[in-house]
């Protein structure tokens, strides 16, 4: 509706208005479109007004279609918290698709920029938002919310029992004569360690950089964070990583991975000591 025909209905109605005379000073920009440039415009086309409205309704219908095929692309492409890499790469406008996933997580353009132009690059590299960190990982962008950095806390073990790392996360320790092999359960959440070769206290805690051991079946030992790589863990779960260790700060288990070979069980072990991982 045109200012005339606003004012023509007035009119008719017998309605005073007022004008705010602010609207007739061109200090900000849009007082400068509407006082300097519009009136230029209207000079060399009269229906320069109309055209401008036109546009912007053809322009508010494309937007749906952009809407609707960039919600396809991201569903393609995004699931959980990891950005697929491959699939984002065969989408109509893959930086457009990571523009839409990542703005949403407090990613400004030029960062959003940087981390599309570095997709080929090295596994490893992390940018962060003030909410968000985004970590390149191989064929994927990982995604972890700021308030999930996983801390560093030390949880002491003096005997046998239940006990509480986090919300998540508890573990029973126990100790058992051994009687045979049958009573090693063998499942990744569970590790059976001969009882004689450790001692109480245990410490459960997360890996720190130089934490080494011996994995199971192999004589020398290792880094933890080489085991993790060779893993093909990422650098966000190997912050996760936890370790148990004895009273010597020996690890004797890297929690739901693998054993230290030192503590093993053999046919000359008399007592166990059984360690399960319970998640809620």
């Amino acid at each position: 509706v045109s200012r005339d025909e606003i004012e023509d209905f007035l009119y008719s109605l017998g309605q005073e208005f007022c004008i705010d005379k602010t609207n007739l000073v061109d200090d900000v920009t849009r007082n400068k479109i509407r006082l300097n440039i519009i009136p230029e415009l209207l000079k060399i086309n009269p229906n320069a007004k109309q055209n401008i409205f036109n546009t912007s309704m053809n322009v508010n219908e494309a937007l749906k279609v952009y809407d609707d095929a960039i919600d396809y692309a991201v569903e393609k492409v995004f699931s959980g918290n990891i950005i697929d890499i491959e699939k984002l790469r065969r989408m109509p406008s893959p930086e457009a698709t990571l523009y839409h996933i990542l703005s949403d997580k407090g990613f400004q353009p030029n960062m959003i920029r940087q981390i599309y132009n570095n997709i080929n690059g090295k596994s490893g590299k992390i940018w962060r938002s003030y909410t968000h960190e985004a970590l390149l990982n191989r064929n994927e962008i990982i995604l972890r919310n700021i308030n999930e950095q996983p801390r560093q806390r030390l949880v002491k073990i003096p005997e046998d029992g239940l006990y509480v790392y986090d919300d998540n996360t508890k573990l029973l320790f126990s100790t058992d004569e051994m009687v045979g092999f049958d009573q090693i359960d063998k499942s990744k959440s569970c590790v059976t360690i001969d009882a004689d070769l450790v001692n109480y206290p245990f410490i459960v805690r997360r890996v720190v950089e130089a934490d080494r051991f011996i994995p199971f079946g192999m004589k020398r030992s290792k880094l933890v964070s080489d085991y993790l790589t060779d893993r093909k863990l990422s650098l966000f779960d190997k912050q996760k990583q936890l370790v148990v260790t004895d009273s010597e700060d020996r690890i004797v288990w890297l929690v739901n991975e693998r054993s230290d070979n030192r503590f093993r069980v053999t046919d000359s072990t008399k007592h166990i000591i059984k360690i399960s991982f319970l998640s809620n």
